[in-house]
């Protein structure tokens, strides 16, 4: 399987993560410093507090997106290695105004995969999903919210739709899931709209996929790659890095 990554937005949401967790910090500590030794301005203290509490937890939901110990990004093509070249993977993809967290390009079509990293059980009644943590205890681990990945992925399947129309590829085979990369996660699915899988299920559906049907020519599928493949700026190789270093 061929992987792409877009690696300015990883770049860019990691320097973002250091800016943000430093103005945070401030914050927080300027708010420990007044109650501790300006107890006067206490009034000030709160808002300090709350301004850093805020400012760290938008911190925790984009490491949390990008992923902790391992990224989102890996985690996928680890689970999709075994598909053969025929396949296409892109991360972090930008279509219109979203971001797409993945897209698979293969012989069946495109199809959009939007990313969840939060471990342990995950509920999804129809449209609607609930975490089975106590919210307490979600507080506590500092766990970002789950939103709703099936208004998510909607937003991305639309997106792409639209995209590729517009380039003239006409009618392409567009499906989606929400994919829980979290090696222990859980789903306990109850008539859920959307396909949505774990890692360990993507992997056994990518080591089905060996002779998959074939919806696209190979023609179009190679154009459509390299459609998404212009979106991004890819990574470069370590002889780019050090020819680049010497050129300053």
């Amino acid at each position: 399987m061929q992987v792409a990554v877009n690696a300015e937005y990883v770049r860019s949401r990691q320097s973002l993560i250091q800016r943000t967790l430093l103005i945070g910090f401030f914050f927080l500590t300027a708010s420990v410093v007044i109650v501790l030794l300006y107890q006067q301005l206490i009034f000030v203290a709160w808002p300090l507090m709350i301004i850093g509490y805020i400012i760290t937890s938008l911190t925790r939901q984009i490491q949390f997106d990008l992923g902790q110990n391992v990224r989102t990004d890996q985690r996928l093509a680890t689970a999709l290695k075994s598909l053969s070249n025929r396949y296409w993977l892109g991360n972090w993809i930008p279509v219109g105004s979203v971001i797409v967290d993945g897209i698979l390009v293969g012989p069946e079509g495109v199809l959009v995969i939007e990313t969840r990293n939060h471990g342990g059980v995950t509920e999804c009644n129809g449209n609607k999903w609930k975490r089975r943590k106590n919210i307490l205890v979600r507080f506590f681990t500092g766990e970002p919210s789950l939103g709703n990945p099936s208004i998510d992925l909607q937003a991305s399947l639309e997106a792409i739709t639209k995209d590729l129309q517009e380039a003239g590829f006409g009618v392409v085979p567009v499906s989606g899931a929400v994919i829980f990369t979290s090696p222990d996660a859980v789903l306990m699915l109850d008539d859920c709209k959307n396909t949505a899988l774990t890692s360990a299920q993507l992997l056994r559906w990518a080591n089905s996929r060996q002779v998959p049907s074939v919806v696209i020519s190979d023609a179009t599928r190679q154009k459509i790659i390299e459609h998404f493949s212009a979106k991004i700026t890819p990574a470069k190789s370590p002889a780019q890095q050090e020819q680049e270093v010497k050129a300053k």
